[in-house]
């Protein structure tokens, strides 16, 4: 800790939640909303005025307690867009639900 921040480290319990954290992205941690810092494959981290440790329960926090997480709901809206198939038979879906070159220049994307 210096006098300008202190920065957190954390690991998830499940390291996929790790897909929606992103530097300079938002994320709750134990409900404080927080700028992400850096992410590498089994981490990210926090940066954290003295203040808002002060006044939050980050301040009992020790290395290895649990804490909650809440990823920015914006990268679960952009996953669930990518990955969402139209159930057969609702128009406009192609056959089996997957996006083709063909519905796409149909449609004039392409």
């Amino acid at each position: 800790m210096n006098s300008n921040a202190v920065v957190f480290r954390i690991e998830p319990e499940q390291p996929t939640a790790l897909k929606y954290v992103l530097p300079g992205g938002s994320i709750a941690v134990d409900g404080i909303s927080l700028t992400v810092v850096n992410v590498d494959d089994v981490s990210f981290s926090v940066s954290i005025i003295p203040h808002t440790l002060a006044e939050t329960v980050l301040q009992h926090k020790h290395p290895g307690d649990a804490v909650n997480l809440e990823c920015d709901v914006l990268g679960k809206y952009v996953e669930r867009l990518l990955t969402y198939r139209e159930p057969a038979g609702v128009r406009g879906a192609s056959p089996g639900g997957k996006l083709t070159a063909s519905f796409l220049a149909d449609h004039g994307f392409i």
